[in-house]
């Protein structure tokens, strides 16, 4: 195995530099045992790519295992594992309520989701990051995740906040008493999903106000995607304000700071998405079931630890789509693989 190995440290740091970026700090794959059999791979498809470099890189250290892999979509993903016919699911974005349900309403108990790298900056459909958009003529440069809840949600309690004009936000002079124009995706969107879970956790409920935003079939067969629509929508409203991603940014919108804590704003950008300071970031999951009284499959756990090591990671890197995991998130997940349950 030493010259494939060597072979594969030359074109890890080759590449990197080509990309300008160093791989993980995390430490090698050194397998804890040597394994054989089959590891049924079910979910997303655009993870396809990362997922191919997994498995050259796993088999160069546990040659006795094969893959075989039906990826027929994230939506797919968790029927397989309930179904019993996949070892492990591919999710290109958060398990949804109705997944983790139909799982638990089979085996008791939730299906084990480790985080395997993080979602793209502005790559469609590889979980991009949310950034937060108002118009050019709009004074406003930052905001808080708690204001943001304000805005595009109503509070379920009574000592919750409701901000629903500029002024609310501090804007002054003609800024002040003028209204607040909401734009998402649909609803039921995974990126709705998510904002909604990161965002209003539990203690406000949409805003009936927002317009939502669907993809458009066009008459010649293409798609507009949401996320486009809604910029394009925002670039002619002023009072407007925009979920969406720098993938579908023009001239007459821009991007906010975010703050999570209240004192530190950052920008979405290929690095603080990386980096996962900036707090719209997505993960990308791996689950596979997991009863809570009995270690992973050690098939499964071995290919874990290998795509949570610096070797996977850096597969992420070279392929592209997504992002790798910083380091201190890769080893918090290494130790969810027998002991953490999401």
């Amino acid at each position: 195995m030493t010259c494939p190995i060597l072979f594969l440290l030359f074109v890890e740091f080759f590449i990197s530099a080509l990309q300008g970026q160093e791989p993980p700090a995390l430490p090698r794959y050194e397998p804890k045992a040597h394994l054989s059999g089959v590891i049924r791979v079910w979910g997303s498809t655009e993870m396809a790519g990362v997922l191919d470099k997994w498995e050259q890189g796993f088999r160069l250290h546990q040659p006795q295992i094969r893959f075989d892999d039906h990826l027929y979509g994230t939506a797919s993903s968790i029927a397989g594992l309930y179904t019993g016919v996949a070892d492990i699911s591919l999710l290109g974005r958060d398990i949804w309520p109705i997944e983790k349900t139909a799982f638990a309403s089979v085996f008791h108990y939730d299906s084990t989701g480790i985080q395997v790298a993080t979602g793209s900056y502005d790559i469609p459909k590889a979980a991009y990051a949310l950034v937060v958009y108002v118009n050019t003529a709009n004074p406003l440069s930052r905001m808080t995740l708690e204001q943001l809840a304000a805005v595009f949600g109503v509070p379920k309690a009574g000592d919750g906040r409701s901000l629903q004009s500029w002024g609310d936000l501090g804007l002054t002079g003609r800024w002040s008493s003028s209204p607040i124009h909401l734009y998402n995706f649909d609803y039921d969107n995974d990126k709705s999903l998510f904002f909604r879970r990161r965002i209003f956790d539990g203690r406000y409920y949409w805003r009936d106000s927002t317009k939502e935003f669907a993809n458009r079939a066009n008459p010649d067969g293409s798609v507009t995607d949401s996320g486009d629509l809604i910029l394009s929508a925002l670039a002619n409203d002023a009072l407007g304000i925009a979920v969406s991603n720098p993938h579908y940014a023009n001239s007459r919108v821009k991007p906010i700071a975010l703050s999570a804590n209240g004192k530190d704003y950052i920008l979405a950008d290929r690095t603080s998405v990386m980096e996962r300071t900036y707090p719209l970031s997505r993960p990308v999951w791996i689950h596979f079931n997991r009863s809570p009284a009995q270690h992973a499959d050690p098939k499964i756990a071995e290919f874990l630890r290998y795509v949570l090591s610096r070797d996977g990671q850096t597969d992420v890197l070279h392929d592209g789509t997504y992002l790798p995991l910083p380091a201190r998130i890769a080893e918090g997940q290494l130790t969810c693989v027998d002991g953490c349950i999401h």
